[in-house]
């Protein structure tokens, strides 16, 4: 018996133009209606969307595709989202993993297996599962978070074709984003979704080769001049997203927020910018037009500022009233129209004609300092690990409001 396909709420015309403001969170009824507390509009989500927690024959995944509608294991899901949507939230679904029959042999370099690139044979198959994320009602499906880093990002394991290439994963990716626009767009059913790139940051600087890496900026000028499978053939992603994710953070490890930089590039590129996060985003919307892409617009998937952790509290985490200070300056970046103010090479005017939701991350905290203490991933919350309120909580009730009443 197929199962129905929730509904996905119609865009409001502020969203359209990008104007709405998302957290990084669950999509549980409580995180719904935290969310809604809020006054934000979007809810970006992984967990619990994971392909290769299950699927893991190949002969199970046959059999799912076989029967048709929604995977009994995306069921509870669709009735997340549809909830979500009850509510005013839409929901944005990062594709990011997958059963190890579709990436093969364990990684080796000590990378995330499951964060681990998709064998060819079987991108068709991946793209299907972020199709299935659409068909349970995510209003938009990014395709791998940050998949410019290579250990927890999207790296190749040993049975990948290009494996002795490490960076040709900007290719072998640029092809896995033509699958899935392919696959959901070809589709009546979900093609109303949002298929977005990947959210990239800006590590190090956009000229410095970094092993890890590749700078953000560099990840989407790539992308247009990929090459196929067989190593020869040019192709480009241009045309096979409809949005472009980035990771626009500040650079706290020097307390610098998001309308400064300091110089310790200055000497070796004479400049000192480009590896900043809002920065680069600049430099990235100039990618994009010169792609081929001017239509896409950008979106911050995730920005923030950690704020306590064990060896973290100094740097490079910030006061929980700096972080309140910094996101005000990210949501006048990232929406506004008009002069900046601000000194070259950073951008002239803020960001507003080109720019779709911006998401914080995250709603909460993950941990309380007793867990896991020295790891600033845990802070990033606008509210903390008990649930009360960071002063950005209070910050971001306005800035939504304000996203709401301004189209």
């Amino acid at each position: 018996m197929r199962r129905a396909r929730p509904r996905r709420i119609p865009m409001r015309s502020s969203q359209a133009l990008g104007e709405a403001l998302g957290v990084n969170s669950g999509v549980t009824a409580t995180d719904v209606n935290a969310a809604r507390a809020l006054g934000v509009r979007w809810i970006r989500i992984s967990a619990g969307i994971d392909w290769g927690s299950w699927h893991t024959t190949k002969a199970q995944y046959d059999a799912d595709v076989a029967a048709g509608g929604i995977w009994p294991a995306l069921a509870t899901f669709a009735s997340q989202v549809a909830y979500a949507h009850s509510q005013g939230i839409h929901v944005l679904a990062i594709a990011m993993t997958s059963p190890q029959w579709a990436h093969g042999a364990p990684r080796q370099d000590g990378g995330y297996e499951w964060h681990q690139a998709i064998l060819p044979q079987y991108r068709n198959d991946f793209a299907e599962y972020a199709r299935q994320l659409a068909l349970c009602g995510a209003d938009a499906v990014e395709v791998i978070n940050e998949p410019h880093v290579n250990l927890f990002g999207y790296g190749f394991g040993p049975d990948h074709p290009r494996a002795a290439f490490p960076d040709e994963r900007v290719d072998d990716y640029a092809l896995l984003l033509r699958a899935v626009y392919t696959r959901i767009k070809q589709d009546p059913t979900t093609a109303a979704c949002q298929v977005g790139a990947g959210g990239v940051g800006a590590y190090g600087h956009e000229q410095m080769p970094i092993p890890d890496a590749i700078h953000g900026t560099t990840w989407y000028q790539r992308l247009f001049t990929a090459k196929a499978d067989d190593r020869v053939m040019p192709i480009t992603a241009a045309g096979y997203f409809d949005w472009a994710g980035v990771h626009p953070y500040a650079e706290f490890n020097t307390q610098k927020g998001p309308t400064e930089w300091d110089g310790r590039w200055i000497d070796q590129f004479g400049d000192s910018a480009y590896y900043h996060g809002t920065a680069s985003t600049w430099r990235i919307r100039q990618a994009l037009v010169a792609g081929g892409a001017s239509s896409a617009k950008i979106w911050a998937t995730e920005v923030g500022a950690a704020t306590y952790g064990g060896t973290c509290m100094a740097t490079p985490c910030v006061s929980e009233a700096l972080q309140a200070t910094w996101l005000s300056q990210y949501e006048q970046a990232w929406f506004q129209i008009g002069s900046t103010g601000w000194s070259t090479p950073l951008a002239s005017e803020y960001f507003g004609r080109w720019t779709g939701p911006m998401f914080v991350y995250q709603r909460r905290d993950k941990s309380d300092g007793v867990i896991a203490p020295t790891d600033k991933e845990g802070f990033f919350g606008v509210e903390r690990y008990d649930g009360s309120h960071k002063p950005s909580y209070d910050t971001l009730v306005a800035l939504a409001a304000r996203r709401a009443t301004n189209p």
